[in-house]
Parts: structure tokens; sequence; C-alpha cells
């Protein structure tokens, strides 16, 4: 028995960002296939645009095909009714601009780990989303695959506009080691299974593996939230600041070292630590400089890392902090900020080009080392990268002619 084949050949808009045209069905027997070509506009919807198969002629569907064009990639949201684009997608972003509304932000890409914010003149501690931000920090919802993350200001620090710098879920490595640890009254809740508080002069919190990066140490004090400073390994950590080492050849794995009057295992107390873990092997393991310990020159440091001439720090390591000794870190802010002469505040002066610059308030000694802890390399280097849902208001205008078959009934 011959198909039967309808031809329509004018266009059918199925959205406001989509037109359907050169619509063909195919009798399949108890299944009907469309052929047809889809146009896409200027400003793409994250999250894709309207596609109801209700609209062209379907009672229910089996599959929706969508051929990729010129490296975009798509994919149907059978739930929404609505069809995605993916496309490359930097697996680093340097300072992207986040408007702030109501004390909330969303970032462009979905982001694996962030390694620093700032607003203006000042440096925002991360804490892990879902958690109520204090006074110079923000709450960044938690990494989930394909989601832009929010970030969420307390309202009194009047935030409208911030800077981020981060790595995207392109890097899918990063995202897939990433971790939160939580110790209550010093006992684990989540995490590996062999973290670990042991009481001491200092209290040593063992998080049970390698980490690379740590991107926040948040102590609830009895209801009181309280962000960390990092210091490097060696030092006596005075209050709320975690000395960290990496590779603590005592325990066998990262350990952070408080102070033990701080009481962070009070029955009232939690502690939230969200860092992306060593895998063991490939370029994450590889590439970790645990400590490069730098001698501040008229206020600036250049990255040394040994691992090849003009690699760049990809991921540093302590989010939004260069470690320092105590009361002696510098916070991060972006690069076109000023430091001014505050010892603990630092900006990148370069950044993914032949060097990693950065400079201090003037009033940071240079006898106070910093011993930055990151992952070495230039971005094109990193392997395993993947395609992104294109960005919110992406121009796919030139997607004129994208080749889509739908089966159903």
């Amino acid at each position: 028995m011959l198909a039967l084949i309808m031809i329509v050949a004018w266009s059918i808009p199925a959205s406001a960002a989509l037109t359907v045209s050169n619509k063909k069905f195919t009798n399949l027997g108890a299944r009907r296939m469309l052929t047809c070509t889809i146009a896409w506009d200027s400003s793409y919807a994250y999250g894709g645009e309207s596609l109801d198969y209700a609209t062209l002629g379907f009672t229910n569907i089996d599959t929706v095909d969508a051929q990729s064009t010129g490296g975009v990639n798509f994919e149907y949201d059978y739930t929404n009714k609505k069809l995605k684009a993916f496309t490359d997608a930097p697996p680093i972003v340097f300072e992207e601009p986040v408007t702030v509304s109501t004390n909330v932000g969303t970032l462009k890409y979905p982001a694996a780990y962030i390694m620093y914010v700032s607003a203006g003149n000042a440096s925002y501690k991360v804490i892990p989303g879902g958690l109520t931000p204090v006074t110079g920090s923000v709450s960044v919802s938690e990494p989930v695959w394909g989601t832009r993350n929010t970030l969420t200001f307390l309202a009194g620090d009047s935030v409208t506009a911030c800077n981020v710098t981060y790595v995207t879920q392109a890097w899918k490595e990063v995202f897939d080691n990433y971790v939160l640890a939580i110790v209550t009254a010093g006992a684990r809740v989540q995490g590996h299974a062999s973290l670990a508080f042991t009481a001491g002069t200092p209290d040593v919190i063992s998080l049970g593996e390698y980490a690379v990066a740590i991107q926040s140490v948040l102590w609830n004090d009895n209801g009181t939230y309280k962000p960390m400073k990092a210091l490097y390994k060696s030092e006596t950590a005075a209050t709320a600041e975690a000395t960290i080492d990496f590779t603590d050849s005592g325990s066998s794995t990262t350990s952070l070292s408080v102070l033990q009057t701080d009481t962070l295992d009070a029955a009232t107390d939690s502690v939230y630590i969200s860092y992306i873990k060593n895998p063991g092997s490939g370029f994450l393991n590889y590439r970790f400089i645990e400590e490069d310990d730098l001698t501040p020159s008229s206020d600036i440091v250049t990255a040394s890392s040994g691992i090849a001439a003009g690699s760049n720090m990809l991921l540093y390591g302590t989010c939004g902090d260069l470690a320092g000794p105590t009361t002696k870190f510098a916070n991060l802010i972006r690069s076109a900020g000023a430091v001014g002469t505050t010892a603990t505040l630092a900006q990148p002066t370069t950044i993914n080009n032949t060097a990693n610059t950065l400079t201090f308030g003037s009033n940071h000694a240079d006898s106070d080392h910093v011993k930055l802890s990151y992952i070495a390399g230039q971005p094109y280097e990193i392997p395993g990268i993947v395609q992104l849902e294109a960005a919110n208001a992406s121009n796919l205008s030139n997607m004129t002619s994208v080749k889509v078959r739908i089966i159903g009934y």
C-alpha cells in the first residue's frame, strides 16, 4: 500500500520564536510522520522555544528529531513541549556582568564552580544555595545539570549589579566532581563516607578525599552564618578562618584546621564545605598546583605554575580568597575595581592571556606571602568540553532551515 503524503506549502508559525514551514505528512498506519523545516529568530529563550505538537496536528507523539545544523544540536523537551538548542560554550567565564534585581541575579550559563563574586570594590563570599545570605556573602544555587545558577544577596547590601568569574558546566569534569559536605555537631551529615571532625588544638575537619578547589566554607554558629576565610597550610587559624591542607600527609585527605575555641562541633553548630574533589587521574589531577608560594613585589604577584610557560590559573583553588597567613588573606575583586590601600584586597590584572597577574592593595606587606592553589593550563587544553544550552537571548536567526521529523498520532 502506498503511503499517503500530504504537502502543505505555506508557513505556519509554531510560536513567537519558531516558524514551521514545508510540512509533509506521511501515513504510517497507526502513526503519522511529519517532516518540516524550522526557522529560529534572533532572541533564544533559555529553556527552549515552544513547539507544541498539538498545533501541528498530533494528539500524542513518540519522537521528535531535529537535525544538527552548523554545529548547533537540538533536543526536544517532551514535558514542556519545547525545542532546545545546544551550542559551544566557554569553559571559563571571566567577570560576567550580572544584573541583580530585588537581590537576585542569574548567570548566563550553568556553573560548575564559582571563583569569585565582586560588586563595586567589594568581594562577596559564596555560601551554598538555599541558605540566607549575611552581610558580605552571596547564596549561589547548587549546581544542577543544565540549570543556570541564581545569586541571592542580602537586601541590606543593596547590590544591583555584580561580576562573577566561574567555570561553566561545559568543563564537565569540574561539574562531575562537585561535592557539598555537611557536618553537624561534629558528625557527618553529607559528603564522603570518611568525612570526619576531630576535636583538638586545632580542630580538624577531614574531607575523606582530596580536593583541588574549595568554593565555600560556611560555619553556622548557632543560627548565625559566618563564611570562613582561607589560609594556607601550617598557619594557625584565628576565629572564622580555615587553614587548608589540600594533600594532608597525616590523613591522606584534604583537611581544614579551625580555631578550637570557635567550637564548630557544638550541638547547635554546622559546617558546610563545597568543593571539587580530585578525581585521582585526568586533567584536574595532573594540572593541580597545591601552593604556588609567591612574594608580592610592589604589590604585584604573577602565578608561576611550572607546568608550562605561560600557563594560566584556570580554576582558583579558594573561591574569593587568595590564601595567606592568618588575618592577612586577600579577597578578590573585579579587575575594573580599585584595591586602593586596602591590604586584604586583590584584583586580577590579566587572565587567559600569557600570565595571571594580581595586584594587591598598597598596604599589603611584601613580606606577607600568598600561596595560590589552582588548576594550571590554557583553556584550549581542557579536555572533554561539552555543549551547553544556548544562552538566553542568543541570536539563532541564521538557523533558517532546520529539518525536523515528528512521529505520533
